[in-house]
């Protein structure tokens, strides 16, 4: 293994793929990708084609989902994320 392709991995240390964050919060990756393009997540980081999500994605999706099952809109929760920094 090289010295940058160690560096890289452990710059990606705690961060998932798409698939990996559904996976984890129990969303299909369609919702996930649906919620991101509504700007209820933050912008994954990229490195080249790949986008890769963090704990703040993963913390954001399952705060979704709480206000979902409290009665919600995705229409309301846009509205009040958008006063969370």
């Amino acid at each position: 293994m090289t010295a940058e392709v160690a560096d890289e991995a452990v710059d990606l240390a705690g961060l998932m793929t798409v698939d990996e964050l559904a996976a984890v919060t129990g969303m299909t990756v369609r919702t996930t990708r649906y919620y991101a393009g509504l700007g209820l997540l933050p912008p994954p980081e990229r490195r080249g084609r790949m986008a890769y999500y963090g704990q703040v994605h993963q913390a954001r999706l399952e705060f979704i989902r709480s206000l979902q099952d409290h009665g919600f809109t995705l229409a309301a929760i846009e509205k009040y994320l958008a006063r969370v920094p």
